[in-house]
């Protein structure tokens, strides 16, 4: 689900479906949070300079297909801001750290890497292979 703010790129569609803003108390669940042993979980954000925002959306389209397509790919969601449109955030999940680094270092992920540099942008990643939700549900 989309955070506040927000908005998701839909798989097949061309266009991005703006999900309605939810507060933390009323916020439905998507269900319970199955933490496998070993799963890799991601979050980059990528900003770019508003004349890039249309390159980026194409390019974020593209690799998010191919991430979904990659060996190991439990999960990858592509989210833009409404109030800042050229900035995006990007949360994935992996089968295993081998997964993970393996499609960091696809073509697919080279080629959207090169493009991203030949923008001002930026992208940050957080991974995380160890986490508890042990009071948050």
């Amino acid at each position: 689900m989309a955070a506040a703010g927000r908005k998701s790129f839909a798989k097949s569609s061309t266009r991005c479906a703006t999900r309605r803003p939810t507060t933390a108390s009323t916020s439905p669940s998507v269900g319970p949070m199955e933490i496998a042993s070993g799963s890799v979980y991601g979050v980059t954000h990528v900003d770019v300079i508003p004349p890039q925002k249309d390159n980026a959306i194409v390019a974020l389209k593209v690799l998010g297909e191919a991430n979904r397509a990659a060996a190991g790919n439990v999960r990858f969601e592509i989210v833009q801001q409404t109030n800042r449109p050229n900035h995006f955030t990007v949360f994935e999940i992996w089968r295993s750290r081998e997964a993970f680094d393996a499609n960091g270092m696809s073509a697919h992920q080279r080629e959207f890497r090169d493009k991203l540099s030949g923008w001002p942008a930026r992208s940050t990643t957080n991974v995380c292979t160890k986490f508890s939700t042990k009071g948050l549900t």
